[in-house]
């Protein structure tokens, strides 16, 4: 019955509530984003394998470069473990792609990950052979609320501008009686009884 409830009353004031979520969802938004800028963290280490840098809670642990060349390219990787709380979360991949048809033009290959509301991403600066890396870490935390207020000022927007049936029918209705009164001869009054 509360869930019943709710949707009744939510359903009847739709464009309040829908303005409720887009208010919500902006304010999720600029905590992001000042959240993201003010609160970034950023980091620059040279590891050789085994070597570990830390920042924001995170320990990464450098495993050493993979080098994969093809005809038309060759990519760079450096392997990475990011530990937090003691506990290994996932392996990420760094690396700088060289295109050879375009001139050696290099093109990053940079992992995003995101652990709660913080998201955290490695850019491989530069390397030497398999036994170094010179890495580069940022943290930006609560940067997913800029997603989830994104999303919740669309579904506010959807919610406050959909079409209401129930009364654009008794609108609908009301004109329409309205038109059979107008259209009612001088002296008639309802049963047919002439005054």
């Amino acid at each position: 019955p509360y869930i019943v409830a709710l949707y009744m009353l939510f359903n009847r004031y739709r464009q309040r509530y829908g303005g409720y979520l887009v208010h919500l969802g902006l304010v999720m938004l600029v905590l992001g984003v000042i959240g993201s800028h003010y609160f970034q963290q950023q980091r620059d280490a040279v590891l050789k394998p085994g070597q570990e840098a830390t920042i924001a809670g995170y320990r990464l642990t450098y495993l050493g470069n993979i080098d994969t060349r093809e005809p038309d390219k060759e990519t760079i990787t450096a392997q990475l473990q990011i530990w937090s709380n003691g506990q290994l979360q996932t392996y990420i991949y760094p690396g700088r792609i060289t295109y050879h048809n375009y001139g050696d033009q290099p093109a990053s290959l940079i992992p995003i990950n995101t652990f709660g509301l913080t998201d955290l991403y490695v850019v491989l600066t530069d390397w030497t052979g398999a036994a170094q890396a010179t890495i580069r870490v940022f943290v930006n935390p609560l940067v997913s609320l800029v997603w989830y207020g994104g999303v919740l000022m669309l579904l506010g927007g959807i919610v406050c501008w959909w079409p209401e049936h129930r009364r654009s029918l008794a609108v609908a209705g009301g004109a329409t009686k309205k038109n059979v009164e107008a259209e009612k001869p001088a002296g008639v009054v309802n049963g047919g009884v002439v005054v």
